[in-house]
């Protein structure tokens, strides 16, 4: 068998044929009469694991069972299967049983392990997982002369267990001794089976999706950290590991069947993991790290923006997002490499575009400005499309951010009891949210009730069936803001605009004296906001910006408009108005709806925010919630 493994064949074609020989002359006889029921000595996991090696190798690199020197031998593979499951079984097992051995002298305040016995014994589980992966059509193409082997594999109770077992271990074992041989379970070729391993998977995991979910960005983690623990890697072979697994996450997050979409777009740590690969990337032992590791880095923050709450464009700001950039640049790459980078300037300038767009958001518009100074540093740096998003950035952000200045000396506007005829206002009360809408504001529960039985059981219910309408079409929408600070500041911008254009106010009412029309402020345009006027009546209006006027929320805002006090003095004849606001959402393609139910002093136009009193702030789109029979009841408090 020595003189088998040692063969200097002249084709790979060759080469396998004599290790082909070998497992029917020495293994397959071995394997019927020894018992080798207990542990396998290292000795005899060595010659196997070569034998192995040199099976699914044999001199090629990146060649499957599709390859001309591996076709021509596939009937004898299959006749010979069933010993080497026994064998691959066998080899795996002695793995599970030193890996604590491993783990002992690898981790965080180890030296780099270079054990030549424990050494072999990492090396055996590659192999033992590549064979696998070849064995099930890793890096070939399904053929006639493929298919029956790959389905016998595929078909051999335990092989895709053992898969999804590998790579749960690996991402559980906080030392990384494993390695990440099964991040190769991702590559194109593997589509027949990767679901169902998938399938086994989450099935393998106590949490399920969750927990696979975590694992998937543990791997990442830990691949980049191994190289503090342990020595000896191929570099090339911890980028490909690194970029598969990168890979699968992003597809998962593309692809909303995959059971892992939703428990990623719901991990708090997702961004953090990726631009924490790019700082990695950027230190020793790194020089010069492949490009295209950036940009599926990037890629897959950009996916995770398009799909996920304005919480993951404020998490790209908690972390040094900008400086990563600017470090990239310094990378001193080849013309060819820097060509590369292509795909991770491009998704850098989308998500700078992404934060720009989402400016307005409270939290966002604060961590720009602690963003500040590095940004101003990379438009001194950048060329190509980087330079003009950010100089948006840093322009409509100024704006912005002096107005949010002006807003903390002046504070909200006035909020006030959603009880037409209640006087009451945050100003001398505290005012509750209704459990049902989650929105209207009440002083009591006698205020409620009444609003109930007149008018609010219409439009809190509208708001809920619209709410369900649209969960069920928007579900990767980034949520609207609907925390009291957040709607506080929303209140005080609507308020602030409005103030400058008061003839732009709706005056034209029907024949029972209610307007017919409310002013619509777009925020995603250039002026942020555009303001025109669109009619109540129409039962499907869609009006310039992408604003939308349902029949059932007009019926309910046209309800709405009728004469009440809010906290004005009843001899001004408080006039009530309707403003619908477009909001930027991550997704280019969506727009975020509020309506804003306003009520002014009606004999002057308002010249000041204290005219303008907010009764509520709806959000249009929000995931569905299941409304409960009969009257909400008052809620939480607003906060102030």
């Amino acid at each position: 068998m020595d003189r088998t493994l040692s063969s200097n064949a002249s084709s790979p074609g060759l080469k396998l044929q004599q290790v082909i020989e070998g497992w029917s002359r020495y293994i397959v006889p071995f394997t019927s009469n020894a018992d080798i029921s207990g542990e396998l000595p290292g000795g005899l996991a060595g010659l196997i694991a070569m034998v192995l090696h040199n099976t699914t190798r044999s001199g090629r690199t990146e060649t499957g069972l599709s390859h001309p020197a591996v076709s021509m031998h596939i009937k004898r593979l299959e006749d010979l299967w069933p010993t080497i499951w026994i064998w691959i079984k066998k080899l795996y097992a002695r793995f599970s049983r030193v890996r604590e051995q491993l783990r002992d002298v690898s981790g965080p305040g180890c030296r780099p392990f270079d054990d030549p016995g424990l050494t072999r014994d990492r090396n055996c589980y590659d192999i033992v997982v590549g064979s696998l992966l070849f064995f099930l059509g890793l890096h070939s193409e399904r053929n006639v002369s493929t298919n029956g082997f790959i389905d016998l594999v595929k078909g051999t109770e335990g092989v895709l267990q053992m898969l999804a077992t590998c790579w749960i271990d690996e991402a559980r074992d906080d030392r990384a001794v494993m390695g990440f041989a099964s991040s190769t379970l991702h590559h194109p070729s593997m589509s027949h089976a990767s679901p169902d391993i998938e399938q086994l998977i989450v099935a393998g995991c106590s949490a399920g999706n969750v927990e696979a979910a975590k694992l998937a960005l543990v791997r990442i983690r830990l691949n980049l950290l191994r190289l503090q623990w342990q020595s000896g890697f191929d570099m090339r072979e911890v980028y490909q590991n690194l970029l598969r697994d990168c890979g699968y996450v992003q597809n998962a997050m593309r692809h909303p069947e995959s059971p892992l979409c939703n428990a990623l777009r719901a991990d708090s740590n997702f961004v953090a993991c990726f631009i924490d690969v790019m700082v990695y990337l950027l230190e020793p032992p790194h020089t010069t790290p492949p490009p295209q590791l950036f940009g599926t880095a990037a890629i897959t923050i950009e996916v995770y923006m398009t799909t996920a709450s304005p919480k993951a464009i404020r998490q790209t700001l908690e972390h040094p997002f900008f400086d990563v950039i600017e470090r990239v640049i310094l990378i001193h790459y080849t013309p060819q490499e820097k060509a590369r980078l292509q795909n991770f300037n491009t998704s850098c300038s989308n998500i700078i575009a992404k934060i720009c767009q989402s400016s307005l958001y409270q939290p966002i518009l604060i961590k720009i400005r602690q963003n500040m100074p590095s940004v101003d540093r990379l438009i001194e740096k950048t060329a190509g499309k980087l330079p003009g998003q950010l100089l948006d950035l840093k322009s409509q952000s100024e704006i912005l951010l002096r107005v949010h200045e002006q807003y903390k000396q002046d504070g909200p506007p006035i909020f006030c009891c959603g009880n037409k005829q209640c006087r009451l206002t945050d100003a001398n009360t505290v005012l509750y949210r209704c459990t049902g809408c989650k929105l209207t504001l009440y002083c009591s529960e006698e205020c409620q009730k009444r609003d109930w039985t007149e008018l609010h059981r219409v439009l809190c219910n509208s708001m809920q069936s619209t709410e369900r309408i649209a969960g069920s079409t928007l579900r990767h929408v980034a949520f609207l803001p609907r925390s009291s600070p957040d709607l506080r500041w929303l209140a005080y911008l609507i308020t602030r605009d409005l103030l400058k254009s008061p003839f732009l106010l709706p005056s034209q009412t029907d024949s029972a004296g209610y307007l017919t029309s409310m002013l619509v402020m777009d925020y995603r345009s250039q002026e942020r906001p555009k303001k025109f006027l669109v009619p109540l009546s129409s039962q499907s209006q869609s009006a310039e910006g992408g604003a939308t006027i349902t029949e059932s929320w007009g019926s309910a805002l046209q309800r709405s408009l009728r004469h009440r006090i809010s906290g004005h003095d009843a001899a001004h004849h408080p006039e009530t108005v309707a403003v619908l606001v477009t909001w930027p959402l991550a997704s280019p393609s969506r727009t975020g709806h509020f309506t804003a139910l306003l009520t002014y002093p009606s004999l002057k136009s308002p010249a000041v925010a204290d005219d303008i009193h907010v009764t509520w702030i709806v959000s249009h789109y929000t995931y569905a919630k299941k409304s409960g029979p009969g009257e909400p009841m008052i809620g939480s408090r607003i906060a102030t």
